[in-house]
This record gives structure tokens, C-alpha cells and sequence, in this order.
């Protein structure tokens, strides 16, 4: 007693159909807004991963991938898709190694929504956001702020900034302000390439983040 239930959940797969478009402008904005958010959350979780396992992230494909996913979500009338926190942490946790994952993990969703939505009737909100909770702690990782502090005072105090921001504010302040601050580092740090004379006749000029492509070899000679 005492506890809110998920209730009737409508069963079935929506048909795919052309949302109606009127009210574009009315929601460019909001629109932007997510879409900004999903892909710095995709990128995030990405990023998480791929240092801990050591592969190689692809920002390009990984903006192309959502574009698509977005797509068909929006033609079949669901939500915005992006890269899952607790979906993320849950596969990580139980040895998920490749994509296949997420196609079973969509079989399986397509299954229930066809054949067992009757059986969600009567779960607490509570074990859901158990799951949410308890995946997104496997994603708090303490050590990255220790590591700022003693490698970069202005990019901890960065990070102190927008987690304020995001967790006391409002979450899109937060990111935005994060993202508009990270531009305006790259673009001053762009414009402030480090120069090193090799000898006189040669200087190297390394373009911060640009890791070995940013740097570029000047013969002085006449």
C-alpha cells in the first residue's frame, strides 16, 4: 500500500506515420536543446567505456547513428533517442562485449510490448528507478576529480562549476554552459599555437589538441 504503480501500458508496436510539422519553429529551440544534450550523454558514456576498455571512439558515426535512430523514433512517434546511461552501465555490467546486445536488447523490448505489457501493471515506480540508480552509480567515478585537481586547478573548477550547475540548477544550463565554456577554451587556446625554434632554419609550430596533425614544420630559409 502506499506505493504508485506503473498502471496499464498499451500494448503493441506504433505504426510508422509523418509527424505533423506545424509546429516546428515552435519547438526549434527545445528541438537544439536535445540534441546537444543526447549527443554530449552518447558521447559521454562512450568516452567512459572506450578508456576503460581501450578501443577507439568515432564521434562522426556516433553522430550519424543517432541521426538515424532519431529518425525512425520520431517517424514511430517515441522518444529521443540517445546513448543510455543505466542501458550502458547494465550491459557493461554483465559482460556485454559487442552491438549484438542492443539488438537483442530491441527484440526483446518488441516482444514485450507485443506480449507482455499485462504483466507491468502492477510494478512500483520504485524497482524502476532502483534499476536507473543503481546503474548510473557504476558511472560516478571519483577519481577523475582527484585527477583535475592535481593536473588542472581551472579545468576542476570547471567541472565543480557545471555539476553545480546541472545538479542544483537546471540540467540544460548546465551542459550548455559547459559546452559554450569548452568552445571558447578551444578557440583561445587555437589562437595561441606553442612555437618551438629547432635551429635557425627550422621552427615547429603545434596547435593545441591537434595531437600529432596540428603540428607543422617552417623552414626559415630564404
Amino acid at each position: 500500500a502506499g506505493l504508485e504503480v506503473v498502471g496499464d501500458v498499451p500494448s503493441g508496436l506504433p505504426a510508422p506515420r509523418v509527424p505533423p510539422v506545424g509546429a516546428a519553429p515552435k519547438v526549434a529551440f527545445l528541438t537544439a536543446q536535445m540534441v546537444v544534450i543526447g549527443y554530449l550523454e552518447s558521447t559521454a558514456v562512450e568516452t567512459k567505456y572506450a578508456t576503460a576498455r581501450r578501443y577507439r571512439i568515432q564521434p562522426v558515426r556516433e553522430a550519424l547513428a543517432l541521426g538515424l535512430a532519431n529518425l525512425w523514433s520520431g517517424l514511430a512517434g517515441g522518444y529521443p533517442v540517445t546513448g543510455s546511461f543505466s542501458r550502458s552501465a547494465t550491459n557493461a555490467a554483465n559482460g556485454s562485449q559487442s552491438p549484438l546486445c542492443n539488438a537483442v536488447s530491441g527484440l526483446v523490448v518488441a516482444l514485450a510490448l507485443a506480449c507482455l505489457t499485462p504483466l507491468f501493471r502492477a510494478m512500483p515506480y520504485n524497482v524502476l528507478g532502483a534499476v536507473v540508480a543503481v546503474a548510473a552509480v557504476n558511472l560516478v567515478d571519483p577519481r577523475e576529480a582527484v585527477f583535475l585537481w592535481r593536473s588542472s586547478k581551472r579545468e576542476w573548477c570547471l567541472l565543480v562549476f557545471t555539476f553545480a550547475l546541472t545538479a542544483f540548477v537546471a540540467l540544460e544550463l548546465g551542459i550548455l554552459t559547459a559546452v559554450a565554456i569548452c568552445v571558447a577554451q578551444v578557440l583561445y587556446r587555437s589562437t595561441r599555437p606553442k612555437v618551438t625554434r629547432v635551429s635557425r632554419r627550422l621552427v615547429v609550430v603545434h596547435l593545441p589538441g591537434a595531437g600529432d596533425g596540428g603540428r607543422d614544420q617552417t623552414d626559415l630559409a630564404g
